[in-house]
């Protein structure tokens, strides 16, 4: 396949029968962001588990906005799901500070690229904390 990424396995299962199809960069990076949907909003248990049994994130709906470590937390959470369950995104750099509009509401930002057999597109991911979730809305940087 070339220049073209395969879909999530979960997507594909979905789809048993179907023939496989073949994602250009904007469907690519659409399916990357409902990925991390799906596991940014799912909640691994205490301890971080192993293999699949450490897929998500955990529980960050007590975390504070304005204290430094849980901050550093909730980055170390995210940057340790996408690494081992994203590998389409190859993240460089896991952003979480203060909403400027609401001081004590987390804002998330992922900054990476998208793995294809054609090279890299630089993407921006935002993470919005709506109710105990995590909407994801992404955006190409180049």
């Amino acid at each position: 396949m070339h220049g073209i990424a395969r879909p999530p396995l979960l997507d594909r299962l979905s789809e048993a029968g179907e023939a496989e199809p073949a994602l250009d960069q904007r469907a690519l990076a659409a399916s990357v962001a409902q990925e991390l949907s799906r596991l940014l909003n799912s909640r691994s248990p205490a301890g971080n588990g192993v293999g699949i049994l450490a897929y998500g994130i955990a529980d960050w709906t007590a975390l504070q906005a304005r204290r430094e470590a849980d901050r550093l937390h909730l980055a170390r959470e995210i940057r340790r799901a996408v690494t081992s369950f994203e590998p389409r995104l190859g993240l460089s750099e896991v952003v979480v500070d203060a909403d400027p509009q609401h001081p004590q509401r987390l804002r998330v930002r992922l900054l990476g690229n998208l793995r294809q057999d054609t090279g890299r597109a630089p993407l921006l991911f935002e993470l919005i904390p709506v109710g105990g979730t995590l909407e994801v809305r992404h955006e190409r940087l180049d």
